[in-house]
């Protein structure tokens, strides 16, 4: 057995007489080290984290991803014995603090923290790679010149069956053309984990990239996922316990390697999916089952697996079963390799399926903020003015009372017009924004607590060729956000303004989609249309500095319009 040890770059940091982890993300390599006389074994101390088989001499064999171990210790000096084919990659976890342990070949000891003073550490080791890539591996033993502590585990259970989204495939890059390796991986910020961990709960993820439901990516014949419902290991035939694990929601979110390259047959894929629907019932009577349409299928495939899934679930007519369709952020990191979602969009799933399961569960659910960034496709000089501008709005005061303007370089044109509008005004219009940049910035919004609001977005989503979906999809989800937090805030939808000749039909349309979205949410629809329309249906250009913007007489139209619902619900002292 070689004994391995972490490299100086890893050590522990002194500061102030406590010994933490870089902050940095680093690796663990490969180092002789001797082994203390005065260590003890502390052979099965550890909880192991998802599913396992135990071997004859008593270690744990895994593959899952983010399947490992947790423990709790007080001392120095802690060490793992791993056995690998040396291709496997581990995050560790201490204390919070990420690094990485690259294992090798064989049976290997691994000094994972080795600390100048005791302490109590929280660890948590994980597999990052999947078994299709690296293999299995076996955690034979944990030595500890300390005590080892109990670490019960949490109440709340979730088991995800899924795919690459759920694996974290290649959520280490930040562009959908970066390169895929298997160091890439990433199963701790998938959106399982992310919302997971919101709720406080352990979580199994039993997926494998490229798996589908009745037909996998690129025709593998490799076993689908509802095969290994009772699997231990990866494509094994070892039967796990599901005793050891009885999960309170299981998420099944599969189908999109069954319609990405192919048509599976409809057919076929319905009773797939029904099948799986009954077994997962059949073995987890009282779970509540999640079905997961999205996010990669896009059109008449993605129209084709909601209709596969909602055609199994009424056919069970199960009460336990709920869908939800989950969608990539339209900020930040969208992406990451080979057209995987990135980082931001698995926060941004975290939160749609979290706020989906604490509602079926009557669970808290805190979402997970999301940095607020500009649509990833805005143009260079839009990303610079958003940036800008909205550190403007970061320092604005908070608003107890009074007007609120959401929106876009229209609503931002009222700094310049502040004795129009009556009352306290708080602007958050921002040039060249859209809808999907509106609602990244609602954190913004909410710390504010307005009598009435005012939104006016779209027309910069028509110079990027959105859909009337695109707009009033983040608008509706924006409202329904604002009017959850701030139920006293009575918000005012208005429509885009009239522009230029040849945009005039899709901001039409576009209105169309805003109104009904009014009407969805329960809010009022002021239609500023005939107030600023000529004879042509453009933009009046007495009222306009370009066919666009509006000039100080556009704006004592709009103020016209505006100032009686404001004076309206002022309240008496």
């Amino acid at each position: 057995m070689t004994v391995v040890s972490k490299s100086s770059s890893a050590a522990f940091l002194a500061f102030a007489g406590l010994f933490l982890w870089a902050c940095q993300p680093q690796t663990l390599t490969a180092e002789p080290s001797e082994i203390d006389s005065s260590e003890r074994t502390a052979v099965g101390s550890f909880r192991p984290l998802g599913r396992y088989v135990l071997t004859e001499s008593g270690g744990y064999q895994m593959g899952w991803p983010a399947s490992g171990l947790a423990l709790t210790f007080h001392g120095k000096t802690l060490t793992s014995t791993i056995t690998d084919s040396g291709e496997g990659i581990m995050d560790l976890s201490v204390n919070g603090q990420m690094s990485t342990l690259e294992l090798g070949a064989g049976t290997n000891r691994y000094t994972l923290i080795e600390s100048p003073t005791k302490q109590t550490f929280d660890v948590k080791l994980t597999r990052r790679t999947e078994s299709y890539d690296t293999g299995l591996f076996t955690i034979e033993s944990v030595q500890s010149d300390g005590e080892v502590l109990p670490t019960p585990a949490p109440k709340k259970k979730i088991l995800f069956l899924g795919d690459s989204i759920t694996a974290g495939f290649g959520l280490h890059g930040d562009t959908k053309d970066c390169a895929y390796a298997p160091k890439t991986n990433a199963p701790l910020q998938s959106y399982a984990k992310l919302a997971a961990g919101q709720f406080g709960a352990e979580v199994q993820l039993i997926a494998i990239s490229g798996r589908g439901v009745v037909h996998n990516w690129d025709d593998n014949p490799a076993p689908v996922m509802p095969l290994q419902i009772d699997s231990a290991l990866p494509d094994n035939g070892e039967q796990w316990d599901d005793n050891l694990f009885r999960p309170d929601v299981i998420v099944a979110a599969l189908g999109t390697n069954d319609w990405s390259v192919q048509n599976p047959g409809m057919e076929k894929f319905r009773l797939g999916y029904k099948n799986m629907l009954r077994d997962l019932r059949a073995q987890f009577p009282r779970a509540h089952i999640v079905t997961v349409s999205g996010p990669l299928l896009e059109g008449g495939k993605r129209e084709a697996a909601k209709d596969g899934i909602n055609w199994a679930m009424n056919e069970l007519r199960d009460p336990e079963i709920s869908t939800v369709d989950l969608t990539l952020s339209e900020t930040g990191l969208k992406w990451a390799c080979q057209y995987h979602p990135g980082r931001d969009s698995m926060k941004n799933m975290a939160n749609q399926l979290g706020a989906h399961i604490a509602d079926q569960m009557d669970w808290t659910y805190p979402a997970i903020q999301m940095p607020i960034k500009p649509q990833h496709d805005l143009a260079d000089d839009g990303k610079k003015v958003f940036t800008e501008r909205l550190s403007e709005i970061r320092e604005l005061p908070e608003l107890r009372g009074g007007t609120l303007l959401a929106g876009d370089s229209i609503t931002q044109g009222w700094r310049w017009q502040k004795n129009l509008l009556d009352g306290e005004i708080s602007n958050h219009g921002i040039g060249w924004d859209t809808a999907v940049g509106l609602h990244a910035r609602l954190p913004e919004v909410l710390r504010h607590r307005p009598d009435q609001m005012f939104i006016l977005i779209g027309t910069n989503d028509i110079g990027y060729g959105h859909t009337a979906q695109q707009v009033a999809g983040p608008v509706k989800s924006f409202i329904e956000r604002a009017s959850e937090v701030t139920p006293e805030t009575k918000i005012y939808l208005q429509s885009i303004l009239p522009r230029e000749s040849g945009s005039l039909p899709l901001v039409q349309t576009y209105n169309d989609a805003l109104k009904s979205v009014a009407a969805e949410t329960g809010v009022e629809y002021l239609d500023l249309t005939a107030n600023f329309a000529a004879q042509d249906g453009t933009l009046r250009k007495d009222l306009s500095t370009d066919g666009l913007h509006l000039n100080e007489d556009g704006y004592k139209v709009w103020a016209d319009i505006l100032n009686p619902i404001i004076n309206s619900s002022h309240k008496p002292d």
